[in-house]
């Protein structure tokens, strides 16, 4: 090929302007920015997280184990390496002049923390702050602890069977990331108070944090795998400052690969305004590819030449979206500052920016091939004809462009921090881009064929849909992939907060009162039963002691985190709350093996959750191995079940046969459901009678997920947006390539004898009717993906939000049709008699 003349010729080209292609640019722009802020904002969080690693574990290594404290022996060989600090969280009630409400415990030693500060509002010292007050422990708390109860500094108050006196408020804490989500505010106190507070006795449930700053030159892995190798029974707990918060970065794997998967679906959307202006420019440019041609140009340098001109402008909007994409942490870190949830340093993030880039560059590729293979072998004679048809797109350009798409969802998984998940929102993008692609090709052929039966206008309208350059191919996968992906995640939000509002509080558990002692059980009873006023019975009380326990081996082979699912890898990597029970429950539905009889005395055994043991591929017969009770414990599945989530009743993962942990006196739980009023009168008796007893409001906590839920709305609207805007910019970009046909019709119409109010309205009416049909797709879609997942995944009741697809579907009937009138009016603008003599 004659590289300088092509080089020449395309640079002529740009010279001469791109009016019409900023449309491909924005589309290209969108999709990319969309991925280049997702990788970055998660690069800054990561990067934050990195440099608070050390301050958010609390030293070096750390690790947590539930009513047990490290052993003598332990405590020597973690002392023989740097200085060691434990603290203690229980959970207790609190009672102010307002209220008595739950708060989150934690007793501190004279060393804690081993890295960073407690900072405190008033500037003091926090061990200063924590020294006693005429005998009585002090405590600093959080804020919205002092609202909770009505207190105020300075207050003495009681704290399970003791008192504190109120000291300071907490403004900030080194570790509170790792902390995860809290029920309740948080209470600081120095260890030596726990006794007089009654608090993390040995049959209570309580939690010891161990926590090591090692001595200069020792290195936090060797030794974390040393320590672990001296002490097997903490195989697989010992945390180093990599793994300082583990489950915020697998979030953050997620939460990116999400919004990589909405950047994505906008590239995909967004392809069809790419390849309808490709398209657009091929056909502006046919009398130059007419001469060129006619002047000896072989058809691969008439390609060369478009796709030069075409990169050119992809290049523009592919760093545009980078550019956007590449300032999202520094706007978020700006704008936010210490606002944000998890620590941020803002950065360019090469990875991130690299990824959106090539994604977006094979985008441009897939869906501008078949554009620029029909300009290559469209011959000159057809071109000086002015026909309106180009060639159809040849075989090689055609495959390029197929091959362009699967490279697109390969890379996209490929790239993504989290592979699995990514190829499966890519599969799923693509599925629904194809399926809307398909349904709207079907919806053109079912409108030529029922143009025969309509009238007037309508007629007019049917026929345009059906007919050469219909709107329906391109509106149906470009807006009905973004109204998808919007139906989907509002009503995955409407269930969940359906579910937490209303069917939970008919049907779960409203109440909850932890820590009750094992010799207290008969008493608890009678006076549940006092104060509501009558007997027991499982509709609205039940009982379950409680234990923790941490599965450790499957038939004999210890369980090595790394090879397990992710859904269950925190029960070998901490404890787990059990139960041991004779009956079966109601709520329990046993699938494969059997209950043990009642009364039953024999070996231990075990029954467990269908699907976690299908994750782990564990079945009845086999036999698990459990650190309880600071011994190992080896038990035979008995069964596998499911639990009826509609139905009140325990819910633990792992429920043993009588007889193995009687002996250890353990704690229950109690579970009540009831109406408001005979709710407040028993939590009212039973803090008076069983101050050491926790009392946990579900209906109130299941009100503040809703909360969260509600509180989502924005962001979730805000996402899916992303997809949308990509999709209108996909149709205005084939509305624009259609503006010659547009054009042409309407000098015909008008001549016919049509009005210019019927020929707006046709075309009005031709419009929101593409719209109307990729609305509707789009959202059965949605629906139709949300359903599993909520009926099969959360185990949820399924109500469809009805206002709010009807709303979407309505915003985008409307916008098409005013587009509609739009274009009939811009094609009427041209007198009929020069256009009909430019297109003879």
């Amino acid at each position: 090929m004659r590289w300088p003349i092509i080089l020449n010729v395309a640079r002529a080209e740009l010279r001469a302007g791109v009016r019409g292609f900023w449309l491909f640019v924005a589309c290209l722009a969108i999709g990319a920015a969309a991925i280049a802020g997702a990788g970055s904002t998660a690069a800054a969080f990561r990067a934050g997280l990195a440099a608070q690693s050390r301050s958010i574990l609390g030293g070096d290594i750390a690790f947590e184990r539930t009513q047990m404290r490290p052993s003598p022996a332990m405590l020597a060989w973690l002392e023989a390496r740097g200085r060691v600090s434990h603290l203690v969280q229980a959970r207790a009630m609190a009672a102010g002049p307002d209220a008595r409400r739950l708060m989150d415990i934690r007793a501190i030693d004279a060393l804690y923390p081993l890295a960073g500060k407690v900072e405190l509002e008033s500037g003091a010292d926090l061990h200063a702050a924590l020294a006693p007050r005429d005998g009585v422990p002090a405590a600093v708390v959080e804020k919205a602890a002092l609202s909770a109860i009505g207190a105020k500094i300075g207050d003495r108050i009681s704290v399970a069977t003791g008192a504190v006196v109120i000291t300071d408020v907490i403004a900030r804490e080194p570790d509170a990331i790792g902390r995860g989500l809290a029920l309740a505010p948080r209470f600081i106190v120095r260890t030596d108070a726990l006794k007089s507070l009654g608090l993390a006795q040995e049959d209570s449930l309580f939690d010891v944090q161990t926590r090591v700053a090692l001595r200069p030159g020792l290195d936090a892995k060797p030794v974390a795998a040393a320590f672990e190798a001296a002490f097997p029974e903490l195989k697989n707990i010992v945390r180093t400052r990599e793994r300082a918060a583990d489950g915020l970065a697998e979030t953050l794997d997620r939460l990116e690969a999400f919004i990589g998967f909405v950047g994505l679906a906008a590239l995909l959307a967004g392809g069809l305004g790419v390849q309808g202006a490709v398209q657009a420019y091929v056909e502006s440019r046919r009398g130059q590819i007419a001469v060129l041609r006619a002047l000896g140009a072989s058809g691969a340098e008439v390609r060369a030449i478009v796709a030069l001109n075409v990169s050119a402008l992809a290049a523009l909007g592919i760093a545009l979206g980078v550019a956007i994409g590449a300032s999202a942490p520094f706007i978020m870190v700006a704008i936010a500052g210490d606002a944000l949830p998890l620590p941020a340093i803002a950065g360019l993030d090469a990875r991130a920016l690299g990824v959106a880039a090539t994604l977006s560059a094979i985008a441009a590729f897939a869906f501008a091939a078949g554009p620029i293979g029909s300009a290559r072998i469209t011959p000159p004679a057809v071109l000086f004809r002015g026909a309106e048809d180009n060639a159809a797109t040849p075989l090689p350009e055609r495959m390029a462009g197929w091959l362009g798409l699967l490279a697109l969802g390969g890379c996209a998984a490929l790239f993504s921090p989290a592979p699995l998940f990514a190829g499966g929102l890519a599969l799923g993008a693509f599925a629904a881009f194809l399926a809307l692609r398909g349904l709207g090709l079907l919806a053109q052929r079912a409108a030529r064929g029922a143009s025969g039966g309509a009238r007037g206008v309508w007629r007019l309208a049917i026929t345009g849909l059906g007919g050469r350059g219909s709107l329906a191919p391109a509106a149906t996968p470009a807006i009905g992939l973004g109204i998808a992906l919007l139906v989907f995640l509002t009503q995955l939000q409407a269930n969940l907060v359906t579910q937490v509002t209303e069917t939970a509080p008919r049907q779960f558990a409203t109440g909850a009162f932890l820590e009750v002692q094992h010799g207290d059980t008969d008493a608890f009873d009678n006076l549940a039963a006092a104060a509501i006023g009558q007997p027991l019975a499982p509709a609205w009380y039940q009982r379950a002691p409680v234990l923790t326990a941490r599965l450790t081996a499957h038939n004999g082979a210890m369980l090595i985190p790394e090879k397990i699912p992710i859904e269950q890898r925190w029960v070998v990597e901490g404890d787990a709350q059990i139960s041991f029970l004779d009956g079966q429950p109601d709520n329990f539905t046993v699938k494969q093996g059997a209950w043990w009889p009642r009364d039953y005395q024999g070996p231990p055994l075990v029954s467990l959750e269908e699907d976690f043991a299908r994750g782990l591929n564990v079945k009845p017969g086999d036999t698990l191995t459990f650190a309880a009770l600071g011994q190992d414990i080896e038990a035979r599945v008995a069964n596998l079940r499911t639990v009826d989530r509609e139905r009140m009743g325990p819910n633990f993962m792992f429920v043993f046969s009588p007889g193995v942990f009687e002996a250890a006196n353990p704690r229950s739980i109690v579970l009540v459901r009831l109406e408001e009023a005979p709710q407040t009168r028993l939590e009212t008796d039973i803090a008076s009678m069983f101050p050491g007893v926790v009392i946990l409001r579900i209906r109130d906590a299941l009100e503040a997920v809703a909360e969260i839920f509600q509180s989502l709305t924005l962001a979730i609207r805000a996402v899916a947006a992303v997809a949308v805007v990509a999709g209108a910019l996909a149709v205005a970009g084939a509305i624009a390539a259609g503006a010659r046909r547009r054009l042409y019709e309407a000098a015909i119409l008008k001549t016919l004898g049509f009005t210019r109010a019927q020929i707006v309205a046709a075309f009005s009416i031709e419009m929101a009717l593409a719209g109307a049909l990729a609305a509707l797709i789009g959202a059965a879609l949605g629906l139709a993906a949300a359903a599993p997942i909520i009926v099969f995944v959360l185990k949820a009741s399924w109500a469809t939000a009805s206002a709010q697809v009807v709303s979407v579907v309505g915003v985008a009937i409307f916008i098409l049709a005013l587009a509609g009138i739009v274009a009939g009016f811009s094609a009427l603008r041209t007198p009929p008699s020069r256009v009909l003599r430019e297109n003879r």
